[in-house]
């Protein structure tokens, strides 16, 4: 047997990895020593390069021990955007579909910085053009003296409150969502150092929540909703309006999740993924002798609750559900009976929680809704926090 200090013998054990189901683009050796084992990028396409670069990092591996073959870290003025997203991707640090949407934001938003392309109205074709362009931008590009020309750019000529508002929202989510994947959780994983961290020096303004209204009446929406909508299409119109649940929470609610009996739903983390945050786990009633108790009575309850025989595609955009043949109808549905809002069956969400907290106060909705109690205030009227004097 060929000798490790040889490119024979790690001619058939160098390979590419996949990463979130993706081939990545160089190949890599498993190597051990010391009681240790690690995988080690090669940084080439070429399995006889990489063959002979396995052989020359197993000699110094063994002479001089795993500090030498420890990779030299790129520097912000040196790595491009695609080259530190291949590394963040790579660390697993990040949720694949948060980081899939993270990482749009980023690439849109250097795009827009340097004049490349448009984060004012996605595209996604024209993204995918300009992807490789925008990639090739080097992240010290993405400096404070950059990000506030641009956000003076965005809000110019706004003229009404409302459309400076609005406009402040996104530029906040499409910031935040970007400089998350520079944040302190993520850089210590990564081969890469920076002077300056991008998208680091400035301050992202406070969003001003819009306090919920209703675009329709409720009851009149749910009376409707009975007598119109398939069983699909309906159990997620209640699970949405009648409990709350968040569209990703609904997707992959499972039977075991539901109790008839005690009328509750359990939201929680399952194998097709996580709540969004910790305060999401939670248990939400219903009347066990309601419109929700009667509508899922009548389902068999099997391992998903809605859309039983439908699976996830693993790999899948942020943006893709599981349950979309049912969730697509239902959107188009709301949209008819006057629901103005961008994400109808969020609306749905909101509009339960509205009801909650006029009925039992904003602490109760924020646990229902697994939302924060500030979030709560800034977006429910709570009218039992008011007495009366006289």
């Amino acid at each position: 047997m060929p000798s490790k200090d040889t490119a024979t013998y790690w001619k058939d054990r160098v390979a590419p990895r996949q990463i979130h189901g993706k081939t990545s683009p160089t190949l890599y050796a498993r190597m051990s020593h010391d009681g240790r084992q690690s995988i080690v990028n090669l940084n080439t396409a070429n399995k006889t390069t990489a063959a002979n670069t396995a052989a020359a990092m197993w000699s110094k591996l063994k002479a001089e021990g795993w500090e030498s073959i420890k990779p030299t870290k790129s520097t912000g003025d040196t790595i491009t955007i695609s080259e530190y997203l291949r590394q963040v991707e790579a660390s697993h640090v990040i949720k694949r579909k948060t980081f899939d949407t993270y990482s749009r934001r980023l690439y849109t938003l250097a795009g827009e910085i340097n004049g490349i392309a448009s984060a004012r109205a996605y595209d996604k074709q024209a993204f995918e053009e300009r992807r490789d362009k925008i990639g090739k931008l080097r992240c010290s590009t993405l400096n404070a003296e950059n990000v506030r020309k641009w956000r003076r750019k965005r809000l110019a000529g706004l003229s009404s409150d409302e459309e400076v508002r609005k406009a402040t929202n996104t530029l906040n989510s499409i910031l935040s969502d970007a400089r998350s994947l520079f944040g302190k959780k993520v850089l210590p994983e990564l081969d890469v150092v920076f002077d300056v961290v991008p998208l680091s020096g400035f301050v992202i303004n406070n969003s001003k929540s819009k306090p919920f209204e209703h675009d329709v009446d409720y009851q009149t929406l749910v009376a409707a909703a009975k007598g119109t909508l398939n069983d699909e299409q309906l159990a997620v119109f209640l699970l949405a309006a009648g409990c709350g649940l968040r569209r990703s929470e609904i997707d992959r609610l499972r039977g075991e999740d539901i109790d008839l009996k005690a009328g509750t739903v359990r939201v929680t983390n399952t194998a097709d993924g996580s709540v969004k945050r910790d305060s999401s786990i939670r248990t939400v009633h219903f009347s066990t002798d309601g419109i929700i108790a009667d509508a899922l009575k009548d389902r068999e309850l099997n391992f998903y609750v809605v859309c039983p025989s439908a699976r996830f595609s693993r790999g899948a955009q942020a943006d893709q559900y599981r349950c979309d043949v049912a969730m697509l109808p239902l959107v188009d549905w709301l949209r008819k009976q006057g629901i103005r809002e961008t994400k109808p069956i969020h609306y749905l969400r909101k509009a339960f929680g509205d009801m909650v907290a006029r009925k039992h106060g904003i602490a109760v909705a924020a646990n229902t809704l697994g939302n924060s109690i500030q979030v709560c205030y800034a977006t429910y009227s709570d009218h039992t926090n008011t007495q009366a004097i006289l």
